[in-house]
């Protein structure tokens, strides 16, 4: 049977019910994406599709909760044993389980499978004991199946499966699958659950082995679905068609084929042939965001934490990008696989050329801004911006040499850097560092003045379509102690400047690097987490009712009547006293909760107090 393998889905409920086109192009194909995806549910679609491509043999799916059989022995799974799981008690079914072994989506069947076929279990049991130093016994037990090991260290006695560590187990299920030649197609969701690195890489070279046409015995088709880079390949650039990219149970996944001409482009081509762990952890995220190198990463991870920006949630991922120019590729890789990249880069990515802006890819938005200042196209706008740029450095440099030459990419440039280059570099971050005296006081100075305007509209045009300038110059000129003299050890410096960002003063730290700020907010993509906003709810939900009641008689007791009747359970969240004399009677309500993040209680009402105003006024998050 030769790949690829054209199919055609449709999954209910899923992707609006539409019809999928996907191809199936090897022996293993890799679907990757966000939890809630659809992953799962596409397996279970592509199972029944694929029967007719398993030459005469079984269609096997292994779901995540395939060890879920077992966990009322190894663990005290409802509070009620006391802390100790019944771990002998562990078995696997009777004899009528083995009819039901290929259609079983959990241990039942590959533990089925092992008593049923010893040279099935001699390829397990051998892998086992050389590689992890660990023997396993098939037994049945008053007609029940049981599973047992033993460690070769210390000629330890055998001891239940429930006993053995989950990743064991769970790599002992996958190869009794993935060895036996009774199935023809094999679905794994999740293979590297309880996996450590190590183990998760050498299953995926034995998925490898196994992987193929179904029309040789000792071969299949294998489909994972996985959240783990170690299960993602790509030595030949025509390999990324074996992954399936998936964004939400909206939008159809992603595959570039085979024959796709972007995979031509040579530098495409080299990029996937040394794509890295990092850059494959983007395979994951929807919008990742892509920086200019290790340091830059580093700073924007300390931002990400102390603003509470959660870029992980969004779909998001920081992405450093090693090798200047390699953004614009990378850029379009990922906009290949369906991926919405956001860019954060330094100043000379701009000053160099329009090569990245080429690579964007601009809405509807971005190009009506672009006509509003008479630009057929943004490509053309930043054309005619870098072209006048450059003619006004080349004939007016003098005008502003002294200052560029003191700028950061004047002074740490390289003893080889190319002169020109140089020069666009240092004039337009001195310009974005200029203050309006700096233009009056130089020759041209409505003419760079204007330059400078130019650029801002675009870069104001570019932030709208995900990608963010440090006008400054690079992530170091950003830094609140710039203590340094030479950029030899950059990541350690943005280590120490991490710790600079955690312990400043969060405004002084807003004020340094709002810039970058402003790319994270945009790469979060959510509301910040606002905790005082539910707990302001609660609170006025009870404090205009029991203003209305505010007498001399008003009691504690009747407080807390009002706040259960109101509240129910949650009126245990908020204290209530009362406080004051007669004529000044006020109502106090407090948090009693340690884990809310919110400051301003106490709150006092007293029967003129406006209670929207006032919890308004106290209650915000903490900083």
């Amino acid at each position: 049977m030769p790949f690829p393998i054209s199919l055609n889905l449709q999954i209910p409920e899923l992707y609006n019910n539409s019809p999928i086109a996907i191809s199936i192009n090897s022996g293993l194909t890799v679907l990757v994406g966000p939890n809630g995806s659809g992953k799962t549910q596409f397996m279970r679609g592509l199972k029944n599709h694929l029967n007719s491509h398993a030459e005469g043999r079984k269609v096997r799916f292994l779901s995540a909760g395939r060890l879920s059989v077992i966990e009322n022995y190894r663990s005290d799974f409802d509070g009620q044993r006391g802390g100790q799981p019944n771990y002998e008690d562990a078995t696997f079914g009777g004899t009528r389980y083995k009819n039901y072994r290929h259609s079983s989506e959990t241990a039942y069947g590959d533990f089925h499978t092992l008593s049923l076929r010893p040279d099935i279990q001699i390829k397990v049991a051998e892998r086992l004991k050389k590689l992890f130093k660990r023997n396993i016994y098939i037994e049945w037990d008053s007609g029940n199946l049981k599973v047992k090991f033993s460690r070769l260290e210390g000629a330890s006695k055998p001891y239940s499966s429930a006993r053995e560590a989950s990743g064991l187990l769970h790599l002992v299920v996958i190869l009794s699958a993935l060895y036996d030649d009774e199935v023809g197609v094999l679905l794994v969701d999740e293979p590297e659950l309880s996996l450590h690195p190590q183990l998760q890489s050498f299953l995926y070279q034995e998925l490898k082995k196994v992987s193929g046409d179904p029309a040789n015995n000792q071969n299949k088709i294998i489909v994972i679905g996985t959240h783990s880079t170690e299960f993602v390949e790509i030595k030949k650039a025509e390999e990324i068609s074996n992954i399936i990219f998936f964004k939400d149970v909206v939008n159809p996944p992603s595959q570039i084929l085979t024959n796709a001409p972007e995979l031509q482009d040579k530098k495409l081509q080299g990029l996937l042939t040394r794509i890295g762990q990092n850059q494959k952890l983007a395979f994951f995220s929807q919008r990742p965001l892509l920086v200019e190198g290790q340091s830059d990463a580093i700073i924007c991870l300390s931002l990400e934490s102390r603003f509470n920006l959660y870029l992980g949630a969004a779909g998001s991922q920081i992405i450093p990008v090693i090798g200047k120019g390699q953004l614009p590729i990378v850029n379009k890789l990922f906009r290949l696989i369906g991926k919405e990249p956001i860019i954060l880069c330094d100043l000379d990515t701009i000053a160099d050329g329009v090569q990245l802006i080429n690579s964007l890819n601009f809405g509807k938005q971005a190009t009506e801004y672009a006509a509003q200042m008479g630009h057929s196209s943004i490509v053309k706008m930043a054309s005619g911006i870098f072209s006048d740029f450059s003619q006004l450095i080349s004939n007016n440099w003098t005008d502003i040499n002294s200052d560029a030459e003191q700028h950061f990419y004047w002074k740490f440039r390289k003893a080889d850097a190319d002169e020109v280059q140089t020069k666009k570099r240092a004039s337009l971050g001195t310009l974005f560092t200029a203050d309006d005296d700096f233009f009056q006081k130089i020759n041209n100075g409505e003419a760079w003045r204007s330059i400078r305007t130019r650029f801002e509209a675009l870069f104001k045009i570019l932030s709208k379509t995900g990608c963010f300038i440090l006008k400054k110059g690079t992530i170091e000129n950003y830094y609140i102690n710039p203590s340094f003299s030479s950029l030899e050890d950059k990541p350690e410096l943005a280590v120490e400047e991490a710790e600079v960002i955690t312990t400043s003063d969060i405004e002084v730290v807003k004020a340094n690097y709002s810039e970058v700020i402003e790319c994270l907010q945009y790469a979060s993509n959510s509301p910040e987490i606002d905790e005082a906003a539910a707990l302001s709810d609660l609170v006025l939900s009870v404090a205009a009712p029991i203003v209305a009641r505010i007498t001399d008689e008003i009691t504690t007791g009747e407080v807390q009547s009002l706040a259960y009747q109101i509240l129910s359970d949650k009126s245990s969240i908020l204290t209530f006293d009362i406080s004051g004399t007669n004529g000044n009677k006020k109502v106090v309500i407090g948090n009693k909760s340690i884990i809310l993040d919110v400051e301003g209680f106490p709150i006092e009402f007293s029967k003129d107090t406006n209670p929207v105003t006032e919890v308004k006024r106290r209650l915000k998050p903490k900083k």
